[in-house]
């Protein structure tokens, strides 16, 4: 990992964002956020990040739809994407693999388990599950 790698962090929730972000930073990543799939979307053109994390629920549309746009965008096709879903089940394992996901986990997850999913996708070199 490069001092540089950016991170984009895509959460609403105000106290998960600040956990994840920490544990993220803590590994040396540089972590860009956004609350909204609108937001996060405009800054990953910006930013282009290594991996980007999603949550779920977001104000303006479904983290699969974010992911599945990111998906479509010739800049972002490749990079992986985490995906933080309501809860471990068979219909968020066959979404995730439907829009493209490198990895999903239930929220709210252990910090340092999102920090550890991020390095496990980017240490893959994989945009999509195996």
């Amino acid at each position: 990992m490069a001092q540089s790698d950016v991170i984009l962090l895509v959460n609403d929730i105000p106290d998960h964002k600040d956990l994840y972000a920490a544990a993220l930073r803590a590994r040396g990543y540089r972590v860009v956020q956004a609350h909204t799939g609108d937001a996060a979307l405009a800054l990953a053109a910006r930013e282009t990040p290594r991996c980007i994390v999603i949550d779920l629920r977001l104000p303006d549309m479904t983290g699969w739809d974010l992911c599945r746009t990111i998906k479509t965008q010739r800049e972002l096709r490749n990079v992986p994407v985490v995906v933080l879903a309501r809860d471990v089940s068979s219909n968020n394992a066959r979404a995730s693999r439907e829009v493209g996901c490198s990895a999903w986990l239930a929220r709210p997850t252990v910090a340092d388990d999102l920090a550890r999913a991020v390095e496990h996708v980017l240490a893959l070199g994989q945009s999509k599950p195996a």
